[in-house]
């Protein structure tokens, strides 16, 4: 299944195995919250997606239609590796914002 279709339906599978997907929409707030400069929000909503997305290695099956047919999880490949290396590194890009802020 190609990758922005797993995004886009990833929410259907909620109740379900796909609880991981959750990871998308905190990582999502948690730019936001760096655009308008809101670290400490970020930072927190940056860790959670990396908890999330962590939470992914305990599946076994992924839904694979919208019939709900499952299929074993066999291998991690690379999209994987690059969406958690987006969520750490929101995590820490906030962390270093939150630590150089001036305080008033």
């Amino acid at each position: 299944m190609y990758g922005l279709s797993l995004f886009l339906l990833g929410w259907a599978d909620l109740s379900g195995d796909g609880t991981s997907w959750l990871a998308n929409p905190i990582l999502f707030f948690s730019w936001i919250f760096m655009l308008v400069k809101q670290p400490k929000i970020a930072a927190f909503l940056g860790l959670l997606s990396v908890a999330v997305a962590f939470y992914y290695l305990t599946e076994t099956e992924i839904t694979v239609n919208e019939a709900g047919h499952k299929s074993s999880i066999t291998s991690y490949g690379l999209g994987y590796y690059l969406w958690i290396t987006s969520c750490v590194t929101m995590f820490i890009g906030s962390l270093i914002l939150l630590r150089s802020k001036p305080s008033a």
